[in-house]
């Protein structure tokens, strides 16, 4: 309960800094769907919910992310991203960090302790929004004696916070 605790405090760190703090790359809002297992033969398909701070550290930012399937599945992590301006409307990024799984009865990757890396596309629209398609590996690193791991692709929609 200590760590859960911790971990809230950090994400409301992170967004009142973020919020104060200029626009060049403001903190986001990011919703979207996902299906994962595309490298094997249990294809998923989910919501999702993300959070993203303004860079504290060259392009480094924190991450707090969410997505829920409706059989009951469920993941939440907090980590990092990096990302690098490709010109003026496309941007890269790269994210990796731990989380929470809650499995249900036909999908479970070995473990609740799992860990999330994506690397991202997106598309900037002249208002701040963003139109982002990434993709993604879950995995426990072998913490648990099974650990089958799934790939994902995501598409999203990324509002931007402004003060």
């Amino acid at each position: 309960m200590r760590s859960i605790r911790q971990a809230v405090l950090l994400v409301a760190l992170s967004v009142g800094s973020s919020l104060a703090q200029g626009a060049e790359h403001p903190a986001l809002l990011c919703v979207g769907y996902a299906v994962g297992g595309i490298a094997d033969d249990r294809q998923t398909h989910s919501a999702y919910l993300e959070w993203r701070g303004r860079p504290f550290w060259h392009e480094l930012a924190p991450y707090a992310f969410g997505s829920w399937r409706g059989t009951g599945a469920s993941y939440i992590g907090l980590g990092l991203i990096y990302g690098v301006d490709l010109g003026s409307r496309w941007r890269i990024s790269v994210s990796s960090g731990p989380g929470y799984f809650e499995r249900d009865g036909d999908f479970d990757l070995g473990s609740k302790l799992e860990f999330a890396s994506s690397l991202e596309l997106a598309y900037r629209f002249a208002n701040g929004r963003r139109l982002a398609l990434g993709v993604g590996h879950v995995s426990n690193a072998g913490a648990a004696r099974r650990n089958p791991g799934t790939e994902y692709v995501r598409l999203g929609l990324q509002f931007p916070f402004h003060r």
